[in-house]
């Protein structure tokens, strides 16, 4: 988890941990709200880091068959579907 520190008598860094465990640090920073707003932003990508969708895990025709029979489209919009997923080899 980011955050943000005193570092001197005015300025600020963010402190992180890396992927290894180990404690980062990015200086420089003129504010604690610049400093913090580094920080939210670590925590965001770390959080989003490795996340994997449901859908991506499953092969693009064990959901595909099922989306088209959800849709309403004209038959030669169908058509069209159908010809652009038989190409990728997907149904």
């Amino acid at each position: 988890m980011a955050y943000a520190e005193k570092s001197g008598s005015n300025a600020w860094r963010v402190r992180f941990e890396r992927d290894d465990g180990t404690l980062g640090s990015l200086s420089g920073f003129t504010s604690e709200e610049s400093a913090n707003e580094v920080a939210a932003r670590l925590n965001r990508e770390a959080l989003t880091r490795g996340f994997v969708p449901i859908a991506s895990s499953q092969p693009f025709g064990g959901w595909i068959e099922p989306w088209f029979g959800s849709i309403d489209v004209a038959e030669s919009t169908m058509a069209q579907y159908l010809g652009s997923a038989a190409l990728l080899g997907d149904i």
